[in-house]
Parts: C-alpha cells; sequence; structure tokens
C-alpha cells in the first residue's frame, strides 16, 4: 500500500473505495495513528459514520473480511478519538489519524443465549443482538457487572483484519512520519477499551514502526494452517505448507502461533508450536 493526494492507494495503485463522512474535515498535521474497534461485528460502520446524527468517524474503516473503506483523507481531522490526551497533548482528533477495526469488543454470556453485548443505556443493562459464536472469541475469565458475575470474552480480530490493518498502518506511518501507534485505550484510559487484547497493540506498535522484527519460524513438516488455535479450527486456503516453510510470528496462544508465510501469497492462519523451530537453528534442533 501507500498513500497519494492524501488517499490510500494499494499496490496497484488503485484507491480504495472512499466514503465521505460529514464529521470532521479541518486541516491535520498528524503526529499519531490510534486503533480502533467499532463495537458493532457487522457491516454498518460505514453508514453510522457518514449518519449526521453519529458525530464520529474515522480515517479508515477496516471490515471482518478485510476489506478498507477511506471515509476523511488524512490530511483532514476525523472524529475519532474524543476525550483524549498523550504526552501532554490533549484532544487527539487534531494530531492523529485514526483506524476502526470492524469487531464487538468485549462481550459476556447470557444465561440461556450464548456471548452477546451487554451494555449500559439510558441508566439500564441490556442484552443487545446478535450472538457471537464462542470460536470467534478470546475467554477472559469472568467480571462482576450489574450485581452479575458473568463470563467475559473480547471478540478475535480475523487475519484478513490485521493484514490490512498492518499494511495500511505501516504505508501511513511512512508517508506522515507518524511518531508511535496508539490504541484508544492508551489515549483515553478508563474510558475506553480498544483495540483491546485481542488485538496485541503492543506487537502491532512494534511491527509496524519496525523497533522489533517479527520472530522467524521454520515448519518442520509438511502442515495444515487453520483459521483458529485449535484443530477444530478450518484449514485455510493454501493447506498443507510445505516443509520448510519459512513464516513469521504474528500471535502466540496456549501452544499456538499466528503465522504469516514469508513471501508471496500472503497466507496468515494458526499452527501447533511443536512443528515450528526458530529461523536459522540447524535441522535436528528446536531451538
Amino acid at each position: 500500500m501507500k498513500i497519494s493526494s492524501h488517499r490510500l492507494l494499494d499496490a496497484n495503485g488503485t484507491a480504495y473505495p472512499f466514503v465521505q463522512s460529514p464529521h470532521g474535515g479541518d486541516p491535520l498535521r498528524p503526529r499519531w495513528l490510534v486503533m480502533h474497534y467499532t463495537a458493532d461485528g457487522g457491516n454498518t460502520a460505514v453508514d453510522w459514520f457518514k449518519n449526521p446524527a453519529s458525530k464520529a468517524s474515522a480515517h479508515l474503516v477496516i471490515s471482518r473480511q478485510g476489506k478498507i473503506t477511506q471515509m476523511m483523507p488524512f490530511d483532514r481531522v476525523a472524529w475519532h478519538a474524543g476525550e483524549s490526551e498523550w504526552k501532554g497533548v490533549s484532544r487527539l482528533n487534531r494530531h492523529s489519524i485514526g483506524i476502526e477495526m470492524v469487531n464487538y469488543g468485549d462481550l459476556f454470556r447470557h444465561p440461556t443465549r450464548g456471548w452477546m453485548r451487554y451494555w449500559k443505556i439510558n441508566g439500564a443493562y441490556k442484552w443487545l443482538d446478535p450472538v457471537v459464536p464462542e470460536s470467534e472469541l478470546m475467554l477472559d475469565g469472568q467480571r462482576q457487572v450489574n450485581g452479575q458475575r458473568l463470563a467475559h470474552a473480547w471478540q478475535r480480530y480475523t487475519d484478513g483484519q490485521v493484514a490490512a490493518a498492518f499494511d495500511a498502518a505501516r504505508a501511513i506511518v511512512a508517508a506522515y512520519r507518524l511518531e508511535d501507534v496508539l490504541g484508544h485505550e492508551e489515549i483515553s484510559p478508563g474510558r475506553k477499551t480498544d483495540p483491546g487484547p485481542a488485538f496485541g497493540i503492543a506487537k502491532f506498535r512494534e511491527r509496524v514502526m519496525r523497533r522489533e522484527p517479527a520472530p522467524r519460524f521454520i515448519i518442520t513438516t509438511t502442515l495444515n494452517i487453520h483459521a483458529g488455535p485449535a484443530l477444530t479450527h478450518p484449514t485455510v486456503a493454501g493447506s498443507p505448507l510445505p516443509l520448510n516453510t519459512e513464516v513469521e510470528e504474528l500471535e502466540d496462544q496456549g501452544g499456538w502461533k499466528r503465522v504469516a508465510v514469508r513471501g508471496p501469497g500472503g497466507i496468515t492462519g494458526w499452527v501447533p508450536n511443536t512443528f515450528l523451530k526458530a529461523a536459522g537453528v540447524p535441522a535436528g534442533h528446536n531451538g
């Protein structure tokens, strides 16, 4: 990806779809990039940000399928940060570019229906549809809410989303020489929780800012690559990976790593740690 005339372009130089939000538009000289989740898992974020009633917007929206929609030129203010502060600078709308990723965020288990949002609206807690499959979640113990102890979880981001967010972030940081990549939860602590622990903002920041190279591994056998961190998840297109395929680590969880295959193809998914060795380690050694 690259930037031209404050628009995001794909590798072929084609601009991503643009839908103008009415919220914002003042001149912007950005210092930071801020990552968010929409708190809505559907495809309504673009419609919401162009709705005059929303009073909110973002520069980019990334769908669950990894589709990117731009809603504000990168040299114009979008209303994504709200009350915020970082390094003595407040109201970061005027100092940052915002990327929203479609994701429900934190969820609770309804006593009979499954995993749903449980929000306080107009002074009363309400369960909000839809029910989200447990296979999409990162479980997070229990929390006390509204006098109840409820099971808690975070919706995972899809591989397509993370890949699109990473490529877009790299291009934006390079084009505008940004100082850092931040989570909304970092600039509005106690008020916001996005992008949340399912995203891994610290590792994402390190990779985007090129402060720490992603660990590289070699596949030690012909190996299927899965959509989630368990054999019960379906295999992804491109499986199986051949012996000696080189991959980069994106995330580690419970004996599995989410990896990206190095080189053309852009395959990402989950593989067991058992079948990985650190790149550069001689055959017969596990690192």
